[in-house]
């Protein structure tokens, strides 16, 4: 057995997953067993899993390989086929374990049954967790809330589960527990969205509840609830085009391509005369909207409850605006049409209503 494992964890290290999908960070040994510490990075973005990573163990027997090794989970994270993190053993069986399996044929199996969210090993006859694969079936948005939540990938401020060192299960209740929780959470988020907007600008509503990963009805179709909205790279323009604001004076600024207003109107078409295009807005937001036009990269982001990590270059430039200075952004950059920002304010705004929400929800549950 030691010379197998060893033999397998050379290969491993000099010949490493082509895809990057798993990494073996050390083989130990003690009195009592064998076992690896792996690291699972999990790229995709059409999985509940996105952008994170998580820490597993592996326990060979002493019957290995005739044995499959045991499989634990070290980071928090509920799976339809893990209990408390245990993978079921019974996966092997209907797997056709057999001596001529290897560690890394089980450590790519557990990167696709990762990024499959389960999905592709729900014609085995295995055991699993019957409420988490009837949430993900019937809804896969509230699924992907709850797990994203629980490995802190949400809020830019948090440390992601995976890097917490000495991470337990104790940091996560039981599912049907964070269940109840979400949809908790998420009757505060609707409200404090509606606040926010005073019930109007439904088309704005709609975006940052979709960020916030709340939709009407249930949500099965997960090729929709992946897609992404991209933003086109934006080069520094060479024309100019002479706006006024309302508190003066004519301005000649650059016409950038990323704001709609300035690219579908033509000089006077607003009654600024022959030469000029008058904005309802005041110079100091004209000023403010003006600073964010820079030269951007072309990028996509995740239309429903993005990471935060995968926004955070997004919302970079206004991210010390407090709630009423983006709200207020917001309301401008959409009448300007500058999508890359109205996405951006919405992702903003959509971090304090989180925080809010996460305030009130424990007052309520400390009284």
């Amino acid at each position: 057995m030691a010379r197998r494992i060893t033999q397998e964890f050379e290969d491993i290290e000099l010949n490493p997953d082509e895809e990057d999908r798993f990494f073996v960070n050390g083989a130990h040994q003690n009195a009592r067993i064998w076992y690896w510490d792996c690291v699972m990075v999990i790229d995709s973005t059409d999985t509940v899993y996105r952008h994170t990573y998580l820490n597993l163990r592996c326990e060979f027997p002493p019957e290995y390989p005739y044995k499959p090794p045991e499989i634990f989970f070290q980071t928090p994270v509920f799976h339809p086929y893990l209990h408390r993190g245990e993978l079921c053993l019974h996966i092997f069986r209907e797997l056709e374990w057999g001596p001529t399996k290897t560690m890394r044929s089980v450590l790519a199996s557990i990167y696709d049954m990762l990024v499959s969210d389960g999905s592709n090993l729900d014609h085995l006859n295995i055991c699993k967790e019957r409420s988490m694969e009837y949430t993900r079936n019937l809804d896969y948005v509230f699924f992907d809330q709850i797990i994203q939540r629980c490995l802190r990938m949400s809020l830019p401020e948090e440390t992601p589960l995976s890097e917490e060192v000495d991470a337990t299960w104790d940091m996560i209740g039981e599912w049907d527990t964070e269940v109840l929780k979400q949809r908790q959470l998420n009757d505060i988020l609707i409200d404090l969205v509606d606040t926010a907007f005073e019930e109007k600008f439904q088309g704005l509503q709609t975006t940052v509840l979709r960020i916030l990963g709340i939709v009407n009805g249930l949500f099965i179709n997960k090729e929709e609830f992946t897609r992404m909205n991209t933003f086109s790279e934006v080069e520094m323009p060479e024309e100019t085009i002479v706006v006024t604001p309302i508190d003066g004076p004519a301005r000649d600024i650059p016409k950038w391509k990323s704001v709609s207003l300035f690219s579908a109107m033509n000089p006077g078409s607003l009654a600024g005369g022959d030469d000029s295009l008058i904005v309802p807005l005041s110079s100091e937001n004209l000023t403010t909207v003006l600073s964010l036009c820079t030269p951007q990269e072309e990028m996509s982001v995740r239309i429903y409850n993005p990471c935060a990590e995968s926004v955070s270059k997004l919302t970079e430039p206004i991210k010390s605006l407090d709630l009423k200075a983006t709200l207020a952004l917001l309301k401008t950059v959409d009448f300007l049409g500058i999508r890359r920002f109205v996405f951006a304010c919405c992702v903003q705004l959509s971090h304090y209503l989180r925080r809010n929400g996460r305030r009130l929800y424990a007052n309520r549950m400390a009284t």
